[in-house]
């Protein structure tokens, strides 16, 4: 049964942030810059857009947004994208243009530059600069959550690290002139919560980028069984309270089981770089050749990089589920969210092993893409997953079907829409 958050603990985030914008105002250094960006939202609210154009605006892009992106200008549209941190790939290949802010009011100057059709922000865990910009809003703003906070993340953590970012995810949720819901969780939160979600919504999840090779032809013989594991996720070193988001404990059983597996983390490295940050990774990898770390690759090349592995690893670290006692996580998450490294899998034509989560359970079952992970997997690897992979109906030319370019098409209507 979901907890219900209490209605004082969104009031008191959204006056906290309130007086954090106000107190702002009392910063002579910050005053001049803060009117002139105000001034020239409300004035860009005026102007005609000037067609097919799409400003993103994010504090540090991921691949789903790059994704996104350049299947629209393949389709003709101008992309921009206003960032703050640069993160593990070159984000400009996938631009027209690339401009860096200093913070939430330099974002909403220097969007207030642009007359796009709309603005796509996208958040995660943190919502200052999203909420600024929905809050003053130089034009129409699509608000595009990557990770959920409200019903996913408990709120006895929630309180301890980030003590308002809950209330500020739901002022952007239920302001904003339309949702993009990479998963069901928007949905959870509006039934569950109470959340009013004013604006437009559509269910457009991070599909593929159409350049995998499509599902292996290679013979899954015992000889060729491989898993590997792409995307997010926490570092023993780092986040050790994150219990079920780390995959050392995985590692090491698969790849002490003869089978090799295969790492390919996207993380923030630490200050002593990637060995420094993945130190027990690669210990363990000395002693066990049949664990492989891999650098980050390009993310449109993940998927064929992919191909070359027969397993893709789509579960929670510690254990099988995202058990109760999780200090951060609900256990509603793995019921309704969706990750992009799903469809990564499915592009590259890989048998996904799947937590038991009821949406990511019903798309493996429904198109034949995979199974659900067991204790066999740690114990008897690789004769349990041959026994599972024999089983597979694989729903055909899913690889080609489930990329973004066959979709985009429906996020253009709703751009359109608003």
């Amino acid at each position: 049964m979901a907890i219900r958050i209490p209605r004082s603990l969104y009031r008191m985030a959204y006056w906290l942030h309130s007086l954090s914008l106000k107190l702002d105002y009392l910063k002579p250094w910050k005053l001049p810059r803060i009117c002139k960006a105000v001034r020239a939202a409300r004035l860009n609210r005026r102007r005609t857009p000037s067609g097919e154009e799409i400003v993103f605006v994010t504090d540090q892009p991921t691949p789903r947004d790059a994704k996104v992106s350049q299947a629209l200008r393949d389709r003709g549209w101008r992309t921009v994208l206003l960032l703050r941190k640069t993160p593990f790939f070159d984000p400009a290949p996938f631009f027209d243009q690339v401009v860096t802010f200093r913070d939430a009011w330099d974002a909403l100057l220097k969007a207030s530059g642009f007359t796009p059709l709309a603005y796509h922000v996208v958040a995660c865990w943190s919502f200052r600069t999203a909420a600024t910009l929905i809050r003053y809003r130089p034009g129409k703003m699509v608000f595009d959550n990557t990770d959920q906070l409200g019903g996913m993340v408990r709120p006895e953590y929630l309180r301890w690290t980030f003590p308002w970012q809950l209330g500020l995810e739901r002022v952007c949720m239920e302001n904003a002139d339309g949702l993009r819901c990479r998963d069901l969780a928007p949905a959870f939160a509006r039934r569950m919560l109470g959340y009013k979600i004013r604006g437009k919504t559509i269910y457009f999840p991070d599909f593929g980028w159409g350049k995998g090779s499509g599902a292996s032809e290679r013979p899954l013989d015992g000889r060729g069984v491989s898993v590997a594991f792409c995307g997010g996720m926490a570092v023993e070193k780092v986040s050790k309270e994150d219990r079920y988001n780390l995959y050392l404990g995985i590692a090491k059983a698969i790849s002490a089981g003869g089978v090799p597996f295969h790492l390919y983390a996207t993380v923030g490295l630490t200050p002593g770089g990637f060995e420094d940050t993945f130190s027990d990774y690669l210990d363990w990898s000395r002693r066990c050749p049949d664990l492989h770390v891999h650098r980050p690759v390009p993310p449109q090349s993940m998927a064929t990089e992919l191909s070359k592995y027969s397993f893709g690893l789509y579960v929670w670290g510690d254990p099988l589920h995202l058990g109760k006692d999780s200090p951060i996580h609900m256990p509603c998450r793995k019921d309704v969210t969706m990750g992009s490294r799903f469809y990564d899998y499915v592009e590259a034509g890989m048998n996904i092993v799947s937590h038991d989560g009821r949406l990511a359970s019903w798309l493996v079952r429904r198109y034949g893409l995979g199974f659900q992970a067991s204790g066999e997997l740690f114990t008897q690897p690789r004769t349990w997953l041959m026994e599972q992979a024999g089983r597979l109906k694989r729903r055909p030319g899913i690889e080609q079907e489930w990329v973004m370019a066959r979709h985009i098409g429906r996020l253009e209507k709703f751009y359109r829409s608003l």
